[in-house]
């Protein structure tokens, strides 16, 4: 994965690298320099690429939240060896494995269908939809975004 840094871990014949490279190198969201003080709320994080770029850029604390088990191992894994690479790192990093959910959505809060999708070009893992009440084995918890905000104060 030319021109990424060595940290991150991802899964080949995915769109990992292309996701990785896009925020990490590319500076897709146009982060500035400096987040010092700033809290982050990260929603559907994948596999962490976004959360790393504001570790890096000294955020206060990044809250990342991503539903799909597969990503959320690398998520794991990406932050902590940030964490560990970095020892001036200081941000709070918060994960949780639950998908967020409109406030217009039927239930508010419980299990969803969880839904990959394939293009061309590799597995897009970066892509993931989350439908309606789910007793199958894609099932993941949905929270009200509501909720989520709401821990964030006004």
């Amino acid at each position: 994965m030319e021109g990424v840094c060595n940290c991150m871990r991802i899964r080949p014949g995915t769109w990992d690298s292309i996701i990785v490279k896009q925020v990490l190198v590319d500076n897709e969201y146009g982060l500035p320099a400096d987040m010092s003080g700033l809290t982050v709320l990260d929603i559907g994080a994948h596999i962490g690429s976004f959360a790393v770029a504001c570790m890096r850029r000294y955020a206060k604390r990044v809250v990342c939240y991503e539903p799909d088990p597969e990503n959320f191992v690398l998520l794991e894994t990406n932050t902590r060896e940030t964490t560990l690479e970095r020892p001036d790192c200081k941000t709070d990093i918060s994960l949780v494995s639950h998908a967020v959910i409109g406030s217009r959505v039927s239930g508010q809060t419980g299990l969803r269908r969880l839904t990959e999708h394939d293009f061309t070009g590799g597995r897009n893992t970066g892509h993931v939809d989350i439908f309606g009440t789910s007793e199958s084995k894609n099932a993941v918890f949905g929270i009200n975004i509501g909720h989520v905000l709401g821990g964030f104060g006004s």
